[in-house]
């Protein structure tokens, strides 16, 4: 499964991500399809997601990331008394732009 990975001096996170893509990854998207962003819930990681990956009404007509929260999941993070929903809002940010789907 792919990963994105951020490192500075007092943290370290590697979000996992899950595609529709054949390579499972984004590097296999078409670009003339729109993204849809599917977010998990706290504490919950996204192989709830597989039948949504996998439902034809999404995946022919849309490129589909899930991703897992800091905290769920095969994401891999240094525990921080600083984590709340700003941390995670930035992590989404900062996935997606190194993904190269917000550029």
């Amino acid at each position: 499964m792919p990963f994105v990975n951020f490192h500075n001096t007092d943290d370290f996170i590697s979000i996992h991500y899950q595609t529709n893509s054949q390579y499972g990854n984004v590097g296999g998207f078409d670009v003339d399809k729109p993204i849809i962003l599917i977010l998990s819930p706290m504490f919950f990681d996204i192989r709830w997601l597989d039948n949504h990956c996998g439902d034809p009404r999404l995946y022919e007509n849309y490129n589909v990331i899930a991703l897992d929260t800091r905290c769920s999941g095969e994401t891999m993070s240094r525990p921080s008394p600083r984590h709340d929903t700003w941390v995670e809002a930035a992590d989404v940010a900062l996935c997606l732009l190194v993904c190269h789907i917000l550029t």
